[in-house]
C-alpha cells in the first residue's frame, strides 16, 4: 500500500480468526453465513470498522467495536478480503482459521 497525503499507513497485519461458516438455505438461492473476528496481530486488540468483502460477489460489511462480523455470501464464495486504514489488506479463505 502506498501512503496517502495526511495518512501514515503502518504495515501492521490484521488477522481474521474464527471464521466459521454456517450453511443456510434461501428461498431463491443458496447462501451461507460467514462470521468471525478481526484482531490486531501485534497486540491482540479487536479492529473496529474493518471492511470485510466477499471476493467474488462483492458483498460487504464492517466489524463492530469488538472486531466481530457476520456476512451472508453465495454458497460458492471462497474468500474474504479484510481491509482497514493503517493495516495491510489480507485475503482469507472462508472456513480457514488464520
Amino acid at each position: 500500500m502506498r501512503n496517502l497525503p495526511g495518512f501514515v499507513l503502518a504495515e501492521r497485519k490484521i488477522i481474521c480468526i474464527a471464521v466459521v461458516c454456517f450453511l443456510s438455505l434461501s428461498a431463491f438461492a443458496q447462501q451461507k453465513k460467514v462470521a468471525g473476528r478481526v484482531i490486531n496481530s501485534a497486540n491482540g486488540q479487536p479492529v473496529e470498522a474493518a471492511t470485510i468483502t466477499a471476493k467474488a460477489s462483492g458483498a460487504a460489511t464492517l466489524t463492530d467495536a469488538h472486531g466481530t462480523f457476520t456476512l451472508m455470501v453465495p454458497s460458492n464464495e471462497k474468500a474474504l478480503i479484510v481491509s482497514s486504514i493503517g493495516y495491510e489488506i489480507q485475503e482469507i479463505a472462508i472456513g480457514a482459521n488464520a
